[in-house]
C-alpha cells in the first residue's frame, strides 16, 4: 500500500513541476516589442581592411584546392577548396 501511495505523490510531484515549467516558459517567451527610430550615417572611421602580405596557403591533411582564389587587398574571393570525408573513406574500406 505504501509503495502505491508513494507513486500517486510521485506522478502528482512530476505533473506539477511540469505545469509549472510549462507556465513559466510560456511568460518567459512572451513578445518583446521595440520601437524607435535609427539613423545611419557615413562615418570618417569606417573600417578600411586590407590584406597584406598574402602568400599561397599550405594545404594540410586531405584537402585539394580545386580553384585557386581571386586574391587582391581588400577580396578573397572565388576559391574552392575539396575536403575528403574521412568518415567515407573507413566505411569503404
Amino acid at each position: 500500500m505504501k509503495d502505491r501511495g508513494f507513486k500517486i505523490v510521485t506522478i502528482a510531484a512530476l505533473l506539477i513541476a511540469v505545469l509549472g515549467l510549462s507556465i513559466g516558459y510560456a511568460t518567459y517567451t512572451e513578445n518583446l516589442k521595440i520601437s524607435g527610430t535609427v539613423t545611419a550615417r557615413a562615418s570618417s572611421n569606417a573600417w578600411n581592411v586590407k590584406f597584406e602580405n598574402i602568400s599561397e596557403a599550405e594545404l594540410g591533411g586531405i584537402a585539394n584546392e580545386m580553384v585557386a582564389p581571386d586574391l587582391t587587398s581588400t577580396i578573397i574571393s572565388k576559391f574552392e577548396v575539396n575536403l575528403i570525408n574521412l568518415h567515407y573513406l573507413e566505411m569503404i574500406y
